[in-house]
Protein backbone atom coordinates (compact mmCIF):
# COMPACT_ATOMS: atom_id res chain seq x y z
CA UNK A 1 0.00 0.00 0.00
CA UNK A 2 1.32 3.46 -0.96
CA UNK A 3 1.71 5.75 2.02
CA UNK A 4 1.21 9.49 1.45
CA UNK A 5 3.36 11.61 3.78
CA UNK A 6 1.36 13.69 6.19
CA UNK A 7 2.79 16.97 4.84
CA UNK A 8 1.68 16.11 1.28
CA UNK A 9 -1.84 15.45 2.52
CA UNK A 10 -1.82 18.74 4.40
CA UNK A 11 -0.80 20.58 1.21
CA UNK A 12 -3.69 19.00 -0.70
CA UNK A 13 -6.14 19.98 2.02
CA UNK A 14 -4.79 23.55 1.98
CA UNK A 15 -5.20 23.84 -1.79
CA UNK A 16 -8.69 22.37 -1.74
CA UNK A 17 -9.59 24.62 1.16
CA UNK A 18 -8.43 27.77 -0.68
CA UNK A 19 -10.37 26.73 -3.79
CA UNK A 20 -13.50 25.99 -1.83
CA UNK A 21 -13.37 29.37 -0.11
CA UNK A 22 -12.99 31.33 -3.37
CA UNK A 23 -16.19 33.15 -4.38
CA UNK A 24 -17.54 34.64 -7.59
CA UNK A 25 -18.96 38.10 -7.00
CA UNK A 26 -21.30 39.07 -9.83
CA UNK A 27 -21.86 42.69 -10.72
CA UNK A 28 -24.15 44.51 -11.24
CA UNK A 29 -26.45 42.62 -8.88
CA UNK A 30 -28.55 43.24 -5.78
CA UNK A 31 -25.54 42.43 -3.62
CA UNK A 32 -23.08 44.45 -5.71
CA UNK A 33 -24.74 47.27 -7.67
CA UNK A 34 -21.35 48.64 -8.82
CA UNK A 35 -18.04 47.10 -9.79
CA UNK A 36 -16.38 48.95 -6.93
CA UNK A 37 -18.80 47.38 -4.45
CA UNK A 38 -17.78 43.90 -5.58
CA UNK A 39 -14.06 44.73 -5.48
CA UNK A 40 -14.37 46.17 -1.97
CA UNK A 41 -15.91 42.90 -0.74
CA UNK A 42 -13.62 40.52 -2.64
CA UNK A 43 -11.06 38.45 -0.79
CA UNK A 44 -8.00 36.56 -1.92
CA UNK A 45 -8.86 34.11 -4.70
CA UNK A 46 -12.26 35.69 -5.42
CA UNK A 47 -13.43 36.57 -8.93
CA UNK A 48 -15.30 39.79 -9.67
CA UNK A 49 -17.40 38.85 -12.70
CA UNK A 50 -18.70 41.85 -14.64
CA UNK A 51 -21.82 41.37 -16.76
CA UNK A 52 -22.03 42.65 -20.34
CA UNK A 53 -22.81 46.36 -20.47
CA UNK A 54 -21.36 49.86 -20.61
CA UNK A 55 -20.10 51.27 -17.31
CA UNK A 56 -18.93 54.77 -16.34
CA UNK A 57 -17.50 54.03 -12.92
CA UNK A 58 -14.26 54.99 -11.21
CA UNK A 59 -12.48 51.83 -10.06
CA UNK A 60 -9.71 51.87 -7.46
CA UNK A 61 -7.99 48.88 -5.93
CA UNK A 62 -5.66 49.41 -2.97
CA UNK A 63 -3.64 46.90 -0.97
CA UNK A 64 -5.53 43.82 -2.14
CA UNK A 65 -4.26 40.33 -2.95
CA UNK A 66 -5.32 37.61 -5.35
CA UNK A 67 -8.40 39.25 -6.89
CA UNK A 68 -9.52 38.37 -10.42
CA UNK A 69 -11.50 41.02 -12.33
CA UNK A 70 -13.09 39.51 -15.42
CA UNK A 71 -15.47 40.94 -17.96
CA UNK A 72 -18.01 38.78 -19.76
CA UNK A 73 -19.45 39.38 -23.21
CA UNK A 74 -19.19 43.01 -24.29
CA UNK A 75 -18.07 44.54 -21.03
CA UNK A 76 -17.07 48.19 -21.58
CA UNK A 77 -15.64 50.74 -19.18
CA UNK A 78 -16.16 54.16 -20.73
CA UNK A 79 -14.44 57.37 -19.71
CA UNK A 80 -12.62 56.09 -16.63
CA UNK A 81 -10.15 53.28 -16.07
CA UNK A 82 -8.74 51.08 -13.31
CA UNK A 83 -6.19 52.36 -10.79
CA UNK A 84 -4.44 49.82 -8.56
CA UNK A 85 -1.76 50.40 -5.92
CA UNK A 86 0.14 48.12 -3.55
CA UNK A 87 -1.69 45.03 -4.83
CA UNK A 88 -0.44 41.50 -5.30
CA UNK A 89 -1.72 38.71 -7.54
CA UNK A 90 -4.21 40.93 -9.34
CA UNK A 91 -5.75 39.67 -12.61
CA UNK A 92 -7.53 41.95 -15.12
CA UNK A 93 -8.99 40.31 -18.21
CA UNK A 94 -11.75 40.43 -20.80
CA UNK A 95 -12.61 44.13 -20.45
CA UNK A 96 -12.91 46.81 -23.14
CA UNK A 97 -11.87 50.36 -22.21
CA UNK A 98 -13.41 53.08 -24.39
CA UNK A 99 -12.50 56.80 -24.68
CA UNK A 100 -10.63 56.89 -21.39
CA UNK A 101 -9.64 60.21 -19.78
CA UNK A 102 -6.13 59.62 -18.49
CA UNK A 103 -4.64 56.13 -18.20
CA UNK A 104 -6.86 53.13 -18.89
CA UNK A 105 -4.98 50.76 -16.54
CA UNK A 106 -2.63 52.29 -13.96
CA UNK A 107 -0.56 50.01 -11.70
CA UNK A 108 1.60 51.48 -8.92
CA UNK A 109 3.86 49.27 -6.80
CA UNK A 110 1.90 46.14 -7.63
CA UNK A 111 3.44 42.65 -7.79
CA UNK A 112 2.53 39.51 -9.74
CA UNK A 113 -0.13 41.15 -11.92
CA UNK A 114 -1.60 39.74 -15.14
CA UNK A 115 -3.34 41.98 -17.70
CA UNK A 116 -4.61 39.87 -20.58
CA UNK A 117 -7.16 39.93 -23.40
CA UNK A 118 -7.99 43.55 -22.70
CA UNK A 119 -9.02 45.99 -25.45
CA UNK A 120 -8.33 49.71 -25.10
CA UNK A 121 -9.88 52.00 -27.72
CA UNK A 122 -8.78 55.56 -27.10
CA UNK A 123 -7.10 57.11 -24.07
CA UNK A 124 -6.00 60.67 -23.45
CA UNK A 125 -3.09 59.36 -21.38
CA UNK A 126 -1.24 56.05 -21.52
CA UNK A 127 -3.24 52.93 -22.26
CA UNK A 128 -1.39 50.69 -19.75
CA UNK A 129 0.91 52.36 -17.20
CA UNK A 130 3.05 50.52 -14.64
CA UNK A 131 5.42 52.05 -12.10
CA UNK A 132 7.77 50.42 -9.61
CA UNK A 133 6.11 47.01 -9.96
CA UNK A 134 7.49 43.47 -9.83
CA UNK A 135 6.43 40.57 -12.03
CA UNK A 136 3.79 42.24 -14.18
CA UNK A 137 2.69 40.35 -17.31
CA UNK A 138 0.92 42.23 -20.11
CA UNK A 139 -0.20 39.56 -22.57
CA UNK A 140 -2.31 39.50 -25.75
CA UNK A 141 -3.97 42.89 -25.40
CA UNK A 142 -5.20 45.22 -28.14
CA UNK A 143 -4.53 48.96 -27.87
CA UNK A 144 -5.60 51.58 -30.41
CA UNK A 145 -5.94 55.34 -30.42
CA UNK A 146 -3.61 56.16 -27.52
CA UNK A 147 -2.88 59.91 -27.50
CA UNK A 148 0.23 59.43 -25.36
CA UNK A 149 1.95 56.01 -25.04
CA UNK A 150 0.58 52.55 -25.65
CA UNK A 151 2.36 50.76 -22.79
CA UNK A 152 4.62 52.68 -20.41
CA UNK A 153 6.69 51.16 -17.61
CA UNK A 154 8.74 53.10 -15.10
CA UNK A 155 11.36 51.30 -12.97
CA UNK A 156 9.68 47.91 -12.72
CA UNK A 157 11.37 44.52 -12.41
CA UNK A 158 10.47 41.29 -14.21
CA UNK A 159 8.13 42.88 -16.72
CA UNK A 160 6.81 40.78 -19.64
CA UNK A 161 5.01 42.37 -22.61
CA UNK A 162 4.05 39.70 -25.13
CA UNK A 163 1.68 39.33 -28.04
CA UNK A 164 0.10 42.78 -27.86
CA UNK A 165 -1.23 44.87 -30.74
CA UNK A 166 -0.40 48.54 -30.13
CA UNK A 167 -1.43 51.28 -32.56
CA UNK A 168 -1.52 55.03 -32.03
CA UNK A 169 -0.27 58.44 -33.05
CA UNK A 170 1.16 59.85 -29.86
CA UNK A 171 4.47 59.21 -28.08
CA UNK A 172 5.91 55.70 -27.81
CA UNK A 173 4.30 52.40 -28.64
CA UNK A 174 6.05 50.57 -25.79
CA UNK A 175 8.27 52.41 -23.31
CA UNK A 176 10.24 50.41 -20.73
CA UNK A 177 12.70 52.11 -18.42
CA UNK A 178 14.13 49.46 -16.16
CA UNK A 179 15.30 49.79 -12.55
CA UNK A 180 19.07 49.98 -13.16
CA UNK A 181 19.85 53.25 -14.89
CA UNK A 182 21.84 54.69 -11.95
CA UNK A 183 20.13 58.06 -11.97
CA UNK A 184 19.18 58.23 -8.30
CA UNK A 185 15.59 57.10 -8.82
CA UNK A 186 16.07 53.42 -9.44
CA UNK A 187 13.67 50.74 -8.41
CA UNK A 188 11.31 50.12 -5.50
CA UNK A 189 11.10 53.21 -3.26
CA UNK A 190 13.39 55.14 -5.61
CA UNK A 191 16.99 54.40 -4.92
CA UNK A 192 16.96 51.59 -2.33
CA UNK A 193 16.18 48.65 -4.64
CA UNK A 194 18.71 45.90 -5.30
CA UNK A 195 19.82 45.40 -8.89
CA UNK A 196 17.20 44.01 -11.24
CA UNK A 197 17.06 40.23 -10.99
CA UNK A 198 14.65 39.63 -13.86
CA UNK A 199 15.14 41.90 -16.89
CA UNK A 200 12.16 42.89 -18.99
CA UNK A 201 11.05 40.88 -22.01
CA UNK A 202 9.30 42.62 -24.92
CA UNK A 203 8.35 39.91 -27.35
CA UNK A 204 6.02 39.18 -30.31
CA UNK A 205 4.21 42.51 -30.25
CA UNK A 206 2.89 44.45 -33.26
CA UNK A 207 3.43 48.19 -32.95
CA UNK A 208 2.56 50.90 -35.46
CA UNK A 209 1.98 54.61 -35.82
CA UNK A 210 4.08 56.02 -32.96
CA UNK A 211 7.18 58.24 -32.99
CA UNK A 212 9.22 55.55 -31.21
CA UNK A 213 8.01 52.01 -31.70
CA UNK A 214 9.81 50.53 -28.68
CA UNK A 215 11.89 52.70 -26.33
CA UNK A 216 13.94 50.86 -23.74
CA UNK A 217 16.45 51.35 -20.94
CA UNK A 218 17.74 49.22 -18.08
CA UNK A 219 19.95 46.17 -17.82
CA UNK A 220 19.59 43.04 -19.87
CA UNK A 221 16.28 43.70 -21.64
CA UNK A 222 15.22 41.31 -24.40
CA UNK A 223 13.43 42.81 -27.41
CA UNK A 224 12.58 39.88 -29.66
CA UNK A 225 10.23 38.91 -32.46
CA UNK A 226 8.35 42.21 -32.65
CA UNK A 227 6.90 43.80 -35.81
CA UNK A 228 7.05 47.58 -36.07
CA UNK A 229 5.52 49.61 -38.88
CA UNK A 230 5.04 53.26 -39.76
CA UNK A 231 7.14 54.77 -36.96
CA UNK A 232 8.12 58.40 -37.51
CA UNK A 233 11.29 58.57 -35.39
CA UNK A 234 13.01 55.29 -34.45
CA UNK A 235 11.65 51.77 -34.50
CA UNK A 236 13.64 50.41 -31.55
CA UNK A 237 15.53 52.94 -29.41
CA UNK A 238 17.54 51.59 -26.49
CA UNK A 239 19.61 53.80 -24.17
CA UNK A 240 21.54 52.17 -21.35
CA UNK A 241 24.54 54.47 -21.53
CA UNK A 242 24.79 54.82 -17.74
CA UNK A 243 25.09 51.10 -17.08
CA UNK A 244 27.21 48.20 -18.30
CA UNK A 245 24.82 45.39 -19.18
CA UNK A 246 23.50 45.20 -22.69
CA UNK A 247 20.34 44.38 -24.52
CA UNK A 248 19.31 41.58 -26.85
CA UNK A 249 17.54 42.89 -29.96
CA UNK A 250 16.77 39.84 -32.05
CA UNK A 251 14.46 38.73 -34.82
CA UNK A 252 12.46 41.93 -35.12
CA UNK A 253 10.97 43.23 -38.40
CA UNK A 254 10.82 46.99 -38.93
CA UNK A 255 9.38 49.11 -41.73
CA UNK A 256 9.70 52.85 -41.24
CA UNK A 257 7.29 55.64 -41.94
CA UNK A 258 8.23 58.69 -44.04
CA UNK A 259 11.18 60.65 -42.70
CA UNK A 260 12.11 58.22 -39.93
CA UNK A 261 15.56 58.60 -38.35
CA UNK A 262 16.68 55.07 -37.43
CA UNK A 263 15.42 51.55 -37.66
CA UNK A 264 17.35 50.40 -34.56
CA UNK A 265 19.41 52.68 -32.32
CA UNK A 266 21.27 51.19 -29.33
CA UNK A 267 23.50 53.25 -27.03
CA UNK A 268 24.93 50.52 -24.83
CA UNK A 269 27.88 48.22 -24.12
CA UNK A 270 27.66 44.46 -24.49
CA UNK A 271 24.56 44.27 -26.65
CA UNK A 272 23.53 41.67 -29.22
CA UNK A 273 21.72 42.97 -32.31
CA UNK A 274 20.97 39.85 -34.29
CA UNK A 275 18.74 38.60 -37.08
CA UNK A 276 16.64 41.74 -37.53
CA UNK A 277 15.07 43.00 -40.76
CA UNK A 278 15.03 46.78 -41.27
CA UNK A 279 13.47 48.31 -44.36
CA UNK A 280 11.86 51.33 -45.95
CA UNK A 281 13.18 54.83 -45.83
CA UNK A 282 14.90 55.51 -42.50
CA UNK A 283 18.06 57.63 -42.57
CA UNK A 284 20.18 54.89 -40.91
CA UNK A 285 19.10 51.29 -40.63
CA UNK A 286 21.00 50.11 -37.52
CA UNK A 287 23.19 52.36 -35.35
CA UNK A 288 24.96 50.83 -32.33
CA UNK A 289 27.13 52.99 -30.06
CA UNK A 290 29.31 51.40 -27.37
CA UNK A 291 31.94 48.74 -26.72
CA UNK A 292 31.76 44.94 -26.90
CA UNK A 293 28.68 44.83 -29.10
CA UNK A 294 27.72 42.07 -31.54
CA UNK A 295 25.87 43.00 -34.74
CA UNK A 296 25.22 39.92 -36.86
CA UNK A 297 22.84 38.27 -39.34
CA UNK A 298 20.80 41.42 -39.87
CA UNK A 299 19.27 42.57 -43.16
CA UNK A 300 18.91 46.27 -43.96
CA UNK A 301 17.06 46.99 -47.18
CA UNK A 302 15.90 50.07 -48.99
CA UNK A 303 16.80 53.24 -47.10
CA UNK A 304 18.26 54.74 -50.28
CA UNK A 305 16.38 58.01 -49.89
CA UNK A 306 17.47 58.53 -46.29
CA UNK A 307 21.07 59.54 -47.05
CA UNK A 308 22.49 57.53 -44.12
CA UNK A 309 24.18 54.21 -43.49
CA UNK A 310 22.73 50.75 -43.63
CA UNK A 311 24.67 49.75 -40.49
CA UNK A 312 26.73 52.18 -38.40
CA UNK A 313 28.71 51.03 -35.34
CA UNK A 314 30.88 53.08 -32.99
CA UNK A 315 33.12 51.55 -30.33
CA UNK A 316 35.83 48.99 -29.61
CA UNK A 317 35.71 45.20 -29.62
CA UNK A 318 32.70 45.11 -31.91
CA UNK A 319 31.85 41.99 -33.88
CA UNK A 320 30.09 42.86 -37.13
CA UNK A 321 29.49 39.75 -39.17
CA UNK A 322 27.28 38.13 -41.78
CA UNK A 323 25.03 41.16 -42.26
CA UNK A 324 23.35 42.03 -45.58
CA UNK A 325 22.86 45.65 -46.62
CA UNK A 326 20.94 46.40 -49.83
CA UNK A 327 19.95 49.51 -51.77
CA UNK A 328 21.17 52.11 -49.28
CA UNK A 329 22.99 55.42 -49.62
CA UNK A 330 26.01 54.08 -47.71
CA UNK A 331 26.60 50.49 -46.72
CA UNK A 332 28.53 49.64 -43.53
CA UNK A 333 30.57 51.97 -41.26
CA UNK A 334 32.67 50.74 -38.31
CA UNK A 335 34.27 53.63 -36.42
CA UNK A 336 35.66 55.16 -33.21
CA UNK A 337 37.36 52.12 -31.76
CA UNK A 338 39.84 49.28 -32.07
CA UNK A 339 40.12 45.49 -31.98
CA UNK A 340 36.97 44.88 -33.99
CA UNK A 341 36.05 41.96 -36.25
CA UNK A 342 34.28 42.78 -39.51
CA UNK A 343 33.59 39.43 -41.15
CA UNK A 344 31.48 38.08 -44.01
CA UNK A 345 29.24 41.10 -44.60
CA UNK A 346 27.55 41.68 -47.97
CA UNK A 347 26.71 45.14 -49.30
CA UNK A 348 24.63 45.44 -52.49
CA UNK A 349 24.01 48.55 -54.60
CA UNK A 350 25.05 51.37 -52.27
CA UNK A 351 24.78 54.69 -54.07
CA UNK A 352 28.05 55.83 -52.44
CA UNK A 353 30.62 54.10 -50.15
CA UNK A 354 30.16 50.39 -49.61
CA UNK A 355 32.21 49.64 -46.43
CA UNK A 356 34.14 52.23 -44.41
CA UNK A 357 36.70 51.11 -41.84
CA UNK A 358 37.46 53.89 -39.35
CA UNK A 359 38.82 51.73 -36.50
CA UNK A 360 42.34 50.58 -35.66
CA UNK A 361 43.95 47.16 -35.17
CA UNK A 362 40.95 45.25 -36.46
CA UNK A 363 40.29 42.21 -38.64
CA UNK A 364 38.41 42.80 -41.92
CA UNK A 365 37.68 39.37 -43.40
CA UNK A 366 35.68 38.01 -46.31
CA UNK A 367 33.44 41.01 -46.94
CA UNK A 368 31.96 41.66 -50.37
CA UNK A 369 30.69 44.88 -51.97
CA UNK A 370 28.58 44.60 -55.13
CA UNK A 371 27.90 47.42 -57.59
CA UNK A 372 28.86 50.37 -55.44
CA UNK A 373 28.06 53.85 -56.72
CA UNK A 374 31.26 55.12 -55.08
CA UNK A 375 34.31 53.64 -53.39
CA UNK A 376 33.77 50.03 -52.33
CA UNK A 377 36.17 49.96 -49.33
CA UNK A 378 37.20 53.24 -47.69
CA UNK A 379 39.89 52.99 -44.97
CA UNK A 380 40.61 55.96 -42.69
CA UNK A 381 42.63 54.33 -39.85
CA UNK A 382 45.74 52.15 -39.62
CA UNK A 383 46.83 48.82 -38.18
CA UNK A 384 44.05 46.76 -39.76
CA UNK A 385 44.34 43.36 -41.46
CA UNK A 386 42.33 42.84 -44.66
CA UNK A 387 41.94 39.26 -45.85
CA UNK A 388 39.93 37.92 -48.80
CA UNK A 389 37.63 40.89 -49.28
CA UNK A 390 36.06 41.46 -52.69
CA UNK A 391 34.92 44.61 -54.50
CA UNK A 392 32.78 44.40 -57.62
CA UNK A 393 32.40 48.10 -58.39
CA UNK A 394 33.65 49.17 -61.82
CA UNK A 395 34.39 51.92 -62.75
CA UNK A 396 34.85 53.20 -59.18
CA UNK A 397 37.75 52.48 -56.85
CA UNK A 398 37.68 49.12 -55.12
CA UNK A 399 39.84 50.47 -52.28
CA UNK A 400 40.79 53.91 -51.05
CA UNK A 401 43.23 53.88 -48.09
CA UNK A 402 44.02 57.21 -46.41
CA UNK A 403 47.36 55.86 -45.24
CA UNK A 404 50.59 54.86 -46.96
CA UNK A 405 51.10 51.29 -48.13
CA UNK A 406 52.08 49.13 -45.16
CA UNK A 407 50.00 50.99 -42.59
CA UNK A 408 47.30 48.38 -43.13
CA UNK A 409 47.94 44.78 -44.22
CA UNK A 410 46.23 43.34 -47.33
CA UNK A 411 46.23 39.62 -48.17
CA UNK A 412 44.37 37.80 -50.97
CA UNK A 413 41.84 40.59 -51.57
CA UNK A 414 40.23 41.43 -54.91
CA UNK A 415 39.66 45.15 -55.04
CA UNK A 416 40.40 46.04 -58.62
CA UNK A 417 41.76 49.59 -58.57
CA UNK A 418 43.31 50.95 -55.37
CA UNK A 419 44.51 54.33 -54.10
CA UNK A 420 46.68 55.15 -51.09
CA UNK A 421 47.71 58.35 -49.28
CA UNK A 422 44.35 59.99 -49.83
CA UNK A 423 44.50 61.69 -46.47
CA UNK A 424 48.10 62.98 -46.63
Amino acid sequence: MRVIPWFAGAAVVAVLGASALADTLRTPSDDYPTIQDAINDAGEGDTVLIAPGIYTQDIEIDERSGIIIRGTGRCVLRGTGIYASYCEGLRIQGITFQDIQGNAIDLYRCDDVLVTRVTINGSSGTAIYTEDCDGVQILRNRITGADSDGIYDYYSDGLVIDGCFVEGSGGDGIYVYGPDNNDGKSGRHYGVAPPSTTPAEITRNRVSGFYYGIYGGGDGITIQGNRLNGFEGTGIYYDNSQSSDGVTIEGNALNAGPGASYGIFAYVDGSEVRGNYVGNGQSTGIWVYGDDNVIEYNVVDGNLDGGGWGIYTQGSNATVEENIVRNTSYGLLVSNGEDCIIDGNRVFNPSSTGIQISVEDSQVLGNHVFRSGGTAFLVTESGNDFFRNVANTPPWNGLVDYYSPGSNTYTQNRFGSTQFNQGD
